[in-house]
């Protein structure tokens, strides 16, 4: 008889969570283009200003002034 070694499954790497491999699969395509990079920040940079302008208004009860007779 031959001696034949047991068969190996191959172990496959460990699965992430869903949003945990949404940040790795990010963090991957900007860091590889510097361009996507920089489109990403600028979208972050507009979208807190654009929040921070709605919660001043709010904040100040933002009224238009009334037209001039």
């Amino acid at each position: 008889m031959s001696t034949v070694a047991p068969a190996v499954e191959p172990v496959a790497p460990a699965r992430s969570s869903g949003l945990a491999a949404i940040f790795e699969h990010t963090r991957y395509v900007l860091g590889e283009n510097r361009v996507t990079a920089f489109a990403f920040g600028l979208l972050i940079v507009i979208v807190f200003a654009r929040c921070s302008v709605l919660m001043w208004f709010h904040t100040i009860r933002w009224r238009p002034t009334p037209p001039r007779r």
